[in-house]
Order: structure tokens, then sequence, then C-alpha cells
């Protein structure tokens, strides 16, 4: 599955604090400001840069020394988060 931040919301890093924050285009839509974790922010990366979801996991397996159902939970519940609130969409959707 591939995910892309959605058009009119950006990903800043603000004294070591990762944001997903919205631009008046997108306020509708999304919530102002969301605060996310450093290795969902890693994650949304290396999806940006082409990755698929899939893709961007087998690295973090090879990085992050938890059981992979730990780390893919983790990711599943981050990932669904964002896109229930409007911060990423399947590029699968946005294709159709």
């Amino acid at each position: 599955m591939r995910y892309m931040i959605r058009p009119g919301v950006v990903s800043l890093r603000i004294c070591d604090t990762d944001l997903l924050v919205s631009s008046r285009v997108s306020l509708e839509d999304v919530p102002k400001v969301r605060i996310i974790d450093r290795h969902t922010a890693a994650l949304l990366v290396l999806m940006e840069k082409g990755s698929t979801y899939e893709e961007a996991l087998k690295l973090f397996f090879r990085f992050i020394h938890k059981p992979e159902d730990v780390i893919r939970g983790r990711f599943d519940n981050s990932i669904n988060k964002l896109m229930n609130e409007g911060f990423l969409i399947s590029m699968e959707d946005s294709e159709q």
C-alpha cells in the first residue's frame, strides 16, 4: 500500500518535535496540528520518497529491535489514525 501526506499538509520538525501542520487549503478536512512520534515521521519520509508501506516497515524491522508484530501493530495504528484524521491519503484511493 502506498500513502502520501494530503496536499495542503506539511511535515515539520521544530525543537525535536515532529508535526503535521495543515494549511488553509486543507483546514476544512484536517485538524490544524498533529504531533507525531519520530518513528512515524521517519516512516512518512520513506513513503514520501516512494517506498511502499511494506518496504518502509521492512527497514524498521532491521533496525528496531522489537518483534515484527509489535512494530507492525504500532505503525498500523499510527497510519490508521492519521488516515482517519485526514492527514494521509491512500495513493490507490487518489488514483481512482
